[in-house]
């Protein structure tokens, strides 16, 4: 437990210390209606996107063909990053986070539920009976099945965890055990007792190797994960103390007020920083008349605002359109203040994904 602790009580250079977000209701309940999402337990979360770099490449290579200067931007964005201060906001687990930190980034992750306690599950041994569930045929083997493409924790009785196979292969491969995982994952099959029993030690094994290294980055300085809403984080944060900043459906995809979000955001960017929005379906769910959010910022501010639509496989290789909205804060004063030129009008949230469709309108 005391990893976890290190995780979430966090010393920071650029940003005042912070305790973790408090869960009691009334905390939670005043912020639903500007952030309904952060309501949401880890536990319920089945769709846990794995969110790594190599989703930036395709994401690369596929807006090469259409848009070669921001693909060379967004590439720069994740290469040139020794010495650079980071932002993850709505970070999940923060797997990209991990990898930039491993290239010499100054990391700061932030998440308004814990995502990076859930591999406390994995030295329980009721858990990994259940992650790895096995029959005996009497004869010193068994019946087994290797949970690594389901999502699955164990409540009351089953596998219901937000952590599947397809995020442990990722974090696998971060800790260079890729192969020894891949070992293991052999669906299902019959093996015998001992056999089966090493897969659950591995597993054990993968999760404390994790947070080792979580540990160690955090000991340099190079990733830290804050357990907190966005506004918390943004309060505690400097102007212009920040060089990157990346949101990958994350927290400004379920916010209410996107607006004063991006104002924050310029606020914090250093003169010359950068910020990545990568937005599922963002075209249609938030705009200003019949143009996207994306699309009228660009329009407006061309200096600062660039977006691009890209049609790919998604990371759970599904076909879907995201919205790439990049940002380039000026290193003049000449920065532009959103709240005086538009207003969130209405916004309509999706029943049990909160994810709400904003209407946006222009201030005379």
């Amino acid at each position: 437990m005391y990893i976890y602790f290190l995780l979430v009580f966090l010393s920071l250079i650029i940003f005042q210390p912070t305790q973790a977000a408090p869960s009691c209701e009334h905390f939670y309940s005043s912020r639903h209606l500007e952030s309904p999402n952060a309501m949401t337990s880890v536990q319920s979360y089945k769709n846990t996107i794995s969110r790594t770099l190599t989703d930036f490449t395709e994401l690369i290579e596929d807006l090469a063909q259409k848009n070669p200067l921001l693909s060379s931007k967004i590439n720069d964005f994740i290469t040139n990053v020794n010495g650079k201060t980071f932002v993850d906001g709505g970070a999940g687990l923060s797997l990209y986070g991990v990898q930039l930190a491993k290239k010499g980034a100054n990391v700061h992750a932030f998440n308004a539920q814990n995502f990076i306690s859930v591999f406390n599950n994995f030295f329980d041994p009721v858990f990994l009976s259940k992650f790895i569930p096995s029959k005996s045929l009497g004869d010193g083997r068994e019946i087994y099945s290797f949970a690594n493409f389901i999502k699955a924790t164990v409540h009351e009785g089953k596998l219901d965890f937000p952590i599947d196979g397809y995020i442990l292969s990722h974090i696998a491969e971060i800790l260079g055990q890729k192969y020894e995982l891949n070992t293991y994952a052999l669906g299902s099959s019959v093996a015998t007792t001992k056999e089966i029993a090493e897969m659950r030690s591995y597993l054990y094994k993968l999760a404390k190797d994790y947070l080792l290294l979580l540990e160690k980055l955090k000991s340099e300085n190079k990733f830290n994960y804050h357990v907190m809403f966005d506004d918390q984080f943004f309060k505690n944060a400097q102007a212009s103390s920040i060089d990157r900043y990346i949101d990958f459906n994350g927290a400004f995809y379920y916010k209410r007020n996107k607006i004063n979000y991006l104002d924050t955001l310029l606020n914090r960017l250093s003169p010359g920083g950068q910020a990545l929005l990568v937005l599922d379906n963002g075209a249609s769910r938030f705009k200003v008349g019949e143009l996207s959010l994306g699309e009228y910022l660009a329009s407006k501010w061309p200096d600062v605002f660039t977006v691009e639509h890209v049609t790919n496989y998604g990371m759970q290789n599904d076909s879907m359109t995201q919205q790439i909205l990049f940002i380039t804060k000026p290193t003049d004063q000449h920065i532009p203040v959103l709240s005086k030129f538009l207003a969130i009008e209405e916004n309509e949230f999706t029943a049990g994904s909160s994810i709400p469709r904003t209407k946006i309108k222009e201030l005379k």
